[in-house]
């Protein structure tokens, strides 16, 4: 049961605040450049999502703490993830020291091809992204807490960045759609 609670906690993660409003246009970015570009920005984002988040979740295991207190520091960092729900300035103050990420071009760089491009795009989207996930990341990270193992938790987080990656294809599918209609 927890393994379809990663996943739907992964696909709730698009709908973050900061998260949704840019997603159509990394996504149709990512389709302009090549027609597999989208695949290739999923898999940066799912490698890096996941191995940020599989980073954060091992550290109680690398540091002995027990599932318990990883669940209860999963709750703190979840509420103190929804503060960024209720307040804007709060909100922004984040975004604006993110943004140093977003501002990576690779596109520029002529020795890299479409698809690198859009993997290497996809590996900063996902550590960028890692922070916004707000309140399903805590989910998936009292989940994976109390997983009890490194690799139980790791497949937990994946199912969790696949939920994210695949949520973001039904989207991407659906403008494409509605293009051609």
């Amino acid at each position: 049961m927890d393994l379809l609670f990663s996943i739907f906690a992964g696909s709730l993660t698009v709908l973050s605040p900061c998260v949704l409003p840019v997603l159509p246009f990394v996504t149709a970015s990512s389709l302009r450049s090549h027609k597999w570009g989208p695949l290739a920005l999923g898999l940066g984002l799912l490698i890096s999502f996941v191995g940020a988040s599989i980073l954060i979740s091992s550290t109680g295991f690398v540091l002995g703490l027990s599932p318990a207190t990883m669940k209860t520091l999963a709750g703190v960092l979840m509420s103190l993830s929804g503060l960024l729900f209720l307040s804007q300035n709060l909100s922004d103050a984040l975004a604006s020291k993110l943004s140093v990420f977003s501002n990576f071009q690779v596109s520029q760089n002529k020795n890299y091809s479409e698809l690198t491009t859009e993997f290497i795009n996809g590996l900063v989207l996902g550590v960028v992204w890692t922070p916004c996930s707000g309140p399903s990341l805590g989910v998936a990270l009292g989940l994976a807490a109390k997983a009890g193992s490194i690799g139980q938790a790791s497949l937990r987080l994946g199912l969790f960045g696949l939920g994210a990656v695949s949520t973001s294809f039904v989207f991407l599918w659906s403008q494409v759609s509605a293009e051609k209609c």
